[in-house]
């Protein structure tokens, strides 16, 4: 059974804390409005005592997984219109351990750098990508199509061929053209989406890490940007972000059974 877990800001970060961590892990974000060190101390004091006494012991289990995962995803987005809107964004940590898999969502707070809790919820390990772009919210795929997005000093090396002959029609502009045009058009939300690999053999430089940014259009949809000389945008709807993710984490998990060997 997948359990879930909810936490009031303070007590996940006190939970926190206790694995000698000194802040949250990227993108979550924890602000106290407590207003004296005593008192803030003693309100760590009464809710680790709490947890001695009402704690899901299977909490702590799933507590050491998510601080020492296999690969972690990190998901953070603003309110395209009001970037500054705490109600628009979105705060979520994704971490894989082995089989299991753990979700946590940050509820937003009075500010962009306050919590108004935190949910934790358990899945199994293959079930992350579902459980990321679910997160997200429902959008339907952008209507443009997929688009290569050059800069102006690309266009003469562009090999956007893959990309289809839609975007080749002289009536839809130039590449150049589209990809200027996509990129100003207004947003309801952006984001990025990294997805890496915890710990590497060869260090933290040796690490594999990938991108994915995404834009929701207005009255359009959705699209995800995925890196590349140069980037696309892709129309992506739910089962399309599924696939994007899921294919960047098979990835990271080809690195790490390499490294193994």
């Amino acid at each position: 059974m997948n359990r879930t877990w909810s936490f009031e800001d303070l007590e996940f970060a006190v939970l926190w804390e206790e694995l000698k961590e000194s802040h949250l892990p990227f993108p979550l974000i924890f602000t106290t409005d407590i207003k004296t060190v005593d008192q803030y101390d003693q309100a760590k004091i009464e809710i680790r005592e709490r947890h001695r006494r009402t704690l899901d012991p299977e909490f702590r289990t799933a507590l050491a997984d998510i601080h020492r995962p296999d690969i972690r995803i990190e998901v953070f987005g603003i309110d395209g219109k009001n970037p500054g809107d705490p109600k628009g964004s979105i705060r979520l940590l994704a971490t894989r351990r082995a089989d299991r898999g753990y979700l946590i969502e940050q509820r937003p707070g009075r500010t962009m750098h306050h919590a108004d809790g935190f949910v934790v919820r358990e899945c199994a390990a293959i079930d992350l990508g579902p459980r990321v772009a679910a997160a997200l919210g429902e959008m339907p795929a952008g209507s443009r199509g997929d688009l290569p997005l050059p800069q102006a000093h690309d266009a003469a090396e562009l090999d956007y061929s893959h990309i289809g002959s839609l975007v080749q029609d002289s009536f839809l502009g130039s590449p150049i053209e589209q990809a200027r045009d996509f990129r100003t058009a207004a947003t309801t939300r952006i984001g990025v989406i990294d997805i890496i690999q915890e710990r590497s053999v060869y260090g933290p430089r040796g690490r594999t890490r990938h991108r994915l940014e995404w834009r929701d259009l207005t009255d359009d949809g959705r699209y995800v940007i995925t890196e590349g000389a140069p980037p696309s945008a892709l129309a992506a709807d739910r089962n399309r972000l599924v696939s994007l993710i899921n294919s960047r984490i098979a990835e990271v998990v080809r690195v790490i059974k390499d490294e193994r060997v």
